[in-house]
């Protein structure tokens, strides 16, 4: 089962090259951290044609939710990043920072969704 969430926030920090994401409300049927909230995991990130960044597959992560800025007819390609996950009190996705963002990502100082 796909259970994916909306990307609300979208901040990029060039001083680290860091990528932040916030999810929209509670990923409704995520599974429970598997692990500490906050630690470094390998997630796919989605691309368009132009590299711009359509979402992120955390599937295998402890979130196990694909969160989504555009739709998903506009995935070209994927890359895989190291993310740090970070999960609510109850277990929701509730931010994903992508290090060194702008090695997989074209311009990821603008959002194009």
């Amino acid at each position: 089962m796909l259970v994916e969430a909306r990307a609300t926030g979208y901040v990029y920090h060039a001083s680290n090259d860091r990528l932040e994401l916030h999810a929209a409300g509670k990923a409704a049927g995520a599974r429970p951290p598997g692990g500490e909230a906050g630690k470094t995991e390998k997630a796919n990130l989605l691309l368009d044609a132009k590299k711009k960044l359509v979402g992120v597959d955390l599937r295998g992560t402890s979130a196990a939710v694909v969160l989504m800025l555009g739709a998903h007819e506009d995935v070209d390609g994927q890359a895989e990043a190291s993310v740090r996950v970070e999960l609510g009190p109850d277990g929701e996705l509730a931010a994903v920072t992508i290090e060194a963002a702008s090695k997989s990502i074209e311009s990821p100082a603008k959002n194009a969704y």
